[in-house]
C-alpha cells in the first residue's frame, strides 16, 4: 500500500525528512479492492463513527501554551539565556538510522533497517534591539551507500526534505530564552509557493525537536521544565510535550536530558484532490524521542545530542463501499546532532 496511501511515518519522525500525508501531496488513487481471502490484521477493527466533516479551523502553528519549572536545581541558581551574539556560520547536521515496521494491504512487513539519512542547516545569529535573527539555511541531504531493495523506502525518507527545505534560506525572529517566530522563506518573500505552509510547519517541527527553550525562573543544575506546544506536522495537528533536565553546566556548555512525546488524536486528512467520497483519517499517532543535548549558550542550535525515538501510527482510507484499508506504523530511529 505505499504506493496507495500516504506513509505516516513522515508525520512526525523530527528531523528526518519523510514523506508524509499533508495537504500539499498528490492523494492516493482509489484503494483496490481487497481479497475475501486475505488475512485481516488485528489491528483492523471497528473504528465506530468518524469524526463530522466541519469547516477546518486554521490557527497559526506552532503556539507554546504552557511552559512549567518542574524543580529548581541545585544552588547556585540563575536566569539561562542564549548570548546570541554574532559569529560565524554554524551548522547542525542530523544523522538518521530509521528501521521501519508497516501493516499494509492485510500484512505487516519489516522491521527493515533503512540506509543512514543526513541533512540539517546552516546557520547565523545577527543581534537586534529585541533579540536577534537566525538565518538558516538547508543543506544538501546525503543518503549512506542503498541497495535496491531499500530504494523505495530511502527516497520516501529524502523526499520532504527535498522538496522543502534542502538548500533554502530562511529568516526567523529569535529571543535569548530559545524561541522564534515569524519565519519566512527569502525566495518567497511573498509566501506564495503552493507549498510554503508545509515548508513552515516542517521547519518548525524540526526546530522544536532539537532546540532547547530555557525556562523564564533561575535554575541550577539538576532542574527539570516543561513545555507544551501545538504544531502542525504536514496537515496533522499534534501536541508536543518535552520535559527538559539540566543535568550539567561547564562554562558556557549545559548537557540537557530531553523527554519529548508528539500526540496527535483523531482527525481527518486534508489531501487535496482525493477521489470523490474518498477518505484518509488519522486514527491517532505518537512518538517519543529520548535522549540529551549538549548546547553552547552562545549558540540556539545544539553542539551535539544523541535521541532514540519511537513512532506509532494508524491511518484508515476509505473510498465507496470499498471495504476500508488500515495501515499502521510502528517505526525506530536513532538521531545523532553534530553541530559545527
Amino acid at each position: 500500500m505505499s504506493r496507495a496511501a500516504p506513509n505516516l511515518l513522515a508525520i512526525t519522525l523530527a528531523l528526518v525528512a519523510v514523506a508524509c500525508g499533508g495537504k500539499k501531496r498528490t492523494p492516493p488513487p482509489p484503494p483496490p479492492a481487497i481479497d475475501a481471502g486475505m488475512e485481516v490484521g488485528p489491528v483492523v477493527h471497528d473504528l465506530g463513527a468518524r469524526p463530522p466533516a466541519l469547516d477546518e479551523p486554521h490557527p497559526p502553528m506552532p503556539k507554546e501554551v504552557r511552559a512549567t519549572l518542574l524543580e529548581p536545581g541545585a544552588a547556585p541558581r540563575a536566569v539561562r539565556r542564549y548570548a546570541l551574539t554574532a559569529g560565524p556560520e554554524r551548522t547542525l547536521t542530523v544523522r538518521a538510522e530509521v528501521t521501519i515496521h508497516r501493516f499494509q494491504l492485510g500484512a505487516w512487513t519489516g522491521p527493515t533497517a533503512l540506509p543512514a539519512v543526513t541533512d540539517g542547516f546552516a546557520y547565523v545569529v545577527t543581534p537586534t534591539a529585541t533579540g536577534a535573527t537566525l538565518a538558516l539555511r538547508g543543506l544538501p541531504g546525503a543518503v549512506a551507500a542503498d541497495a535496491p531493495a531499500t530504494a523505495a523506502a530511502t527516497d520516501e525518507l529524502t523526499a520532504r526534505w527535498r522538496a522543502l527545505l534542502e538548500r533554502r534560506r530562511v529568516t526567523a525572529a529569535l529571543d535569548a530564552s530559545g524561541r522564534l517566530a515569524d519565519a519566512r522563506f527569502e525566495d518567497d518573500p511573498g509566501a506564495t509557493r503552493p507549498d510554503v505552509e508545509l515548508a513552515t510547519d516542517e521547519l518548525h517541527q524540526r526546530l522544536l525537536a532539537a532546540m532547547v527553550p530555557w525556562p523564564a525562573e533561575p535554575i541550577g543544575v539538576g532542574a527539570r521544565w516543561r513545555v507544551i506546544t501545538l504544531l502542525r506536522i504536514g496537515g496533522a495537528y499534534v501536541k508536543q510535550t518535552a520535559t527538559y533536565q539540566l543535568t550539567a553546566l561547564e562554562g558556557a556548555r549545559a548537557t540537557i536530558a530531553v523527554d519529548l512525546t508528539r500526540l496527535a488524536e483523531r482527525q481527518l486528512l486534508a489531501l487535496d484532490g482525493l477521489p470523490a467520497g474518498a477518505e484518509a483519517e488519522l486514527i491517532g499517532l505518537v512518538r517519543t524521542q529520548v535522549g540529551t543535548v549538549t548546547v553552547d549558550l552562545g549558540a540556539p542550535l545544539p553542539v551535539a545530542g544523541r535521541f532514540e525515538t519511537t513512532l506509532s501510527s494508524h491511518a484508515q482510507f476509505r473510498a465507496g463501499t470499498a471495504p476500508p484499508l488500515d495501515e499502521v506504523a510502528d517505526d525506530r530511529a536513532v538521531l545523532t546532532l553534530t553541530g559545527g
